[in-house]
């Protein structure tokens, strides 16, 4: 027999800060993200704002824009980020959240280490 537990579950996030208590599903099993879409860009505008950027600075400019990367094609409807009409969309996003300043090359680079980054322990 199996049992199910019914008292909610407090998470933590990864800065250690308790989050919101998630209640389990019927399998007594549950799942968390906590951090939400906006929290991630506000990270990235936060370490946009610093004059003195340290690697996990990056990483949060990184996330953020993969977030950009997504909504915007989502919003198009493409499987591909190319093309004319992403990349004005894309622009219109970077302009809109504050990351205009990071160029094209360096996005590049920054979704690189964003895919890679499972395969360092560096991270």
């Amino acid at each position: 027999m199996r049992s199910v537990h019914t008292a909610e579950q407090t998470t933590q996030s990864s800065d250690g800060a308790s989050c919101t208590p998630v209640p389990p599903t019927a399998d007594g099993l549950s799942q968390h993200n906590p951090t939400s879409v906006s929290d991630v860009v506000r990270h990235g505008q936060e370490a946009m704002a610093r004059k003195r950027r340290v690697w996990d600075d990056w990483l949060a400019i990184a996330e953020a824009l993969q977030v950009g990367r997504t909504d915007v094609m989502r919003a198009l409807h493409t499987n591909e980020p190319r093309g004319r009409r992403y990349e004005k969309a894309m622009g219109e996003w970077l302009i809109k959240h504050g990351f205009m300043e990071i160029d094209k090359a360096t996005r590049s680079r920054l979704h690189d280490c964003l895919e890679h980054k499972a395969a360092s322990g560096h991270y």
